[in-house]
């Protein structure tokens, strides 16, 4: 029985090159992205993906993931270059191929809108209110809440991560 190992070869055009290489070599560009530029980069010009992995200090499987993500997207960018006259529109595709993908999770329970409301709670003096305390607690905050229908139901503790994530970290 033979180990013999598919090899893929990423075939890249000139403009995809070009573009591949910019992302690479922007200064304001986020890492994870250079990096997978990179790998592409890489890859096209030949070189393995375990080696690629070693030399960029990752695991293989990363490797794997971007080369496999951007040979699923390759005939969609072959089809589209003759049309994207623009590099600006053709590089937006390809960022939208080096991005992450979106994760799952559950959707946020409240707007926005409703944090503020809620966070502005919080702010508000009690020294003209009839409560015996100066500052309110997150299930007082809770309460008031409900009752002036921001939301219909809400914890303390979630109440408590929104100051948690109001407030500058400090280092």
């Amino acid at each position: 029985m033979t180990n013999s190992k598919k090899i893929v070869t990423v075939s890249l055009t000139a403009k995809q090159k070009n573009i591949l290489k910019q992302i690479f070599n922007s200064t304001t560009m986020a890492q994870s992205i250079a990096q997978r530029a990179t790998i592409i980069l890489m890859l096209a010009d030949g070189t393995a993906k375990k080696k690629a992995a070693r030399e960029l200090g990752i695991d293989k499987n990363t490797v794997k993931k971007w080369c496999d993500r951007w040979l699923a997207a390759y005939p969609k960018l072959i089809e589209i270059e003759p049309i994207e006259t623009s590099n600006k529109k053709y590089k937006e595709k390809i960022m939208e191929i080096l991005k992450d993908a979106p994760r799952s999770g559950s959707p946020p329970q409240f707007t926005p809108e409703q944090v503020v409301h809620i966070v502005s709670i919080g702010c508000e003096v009690l020294d003209d209110s009839n409560k015996p305390t100066s500052r309110w607690t997150h299930k007082e905050i809770a309460q008031e809440a409900v009752n002036r229908s921001i939301v219909e139901t809400i914890s303390p503790s979630s109440v408590g991560r929104f100051f948690k994530r109001s407030y500058p970290k400090t280092s």
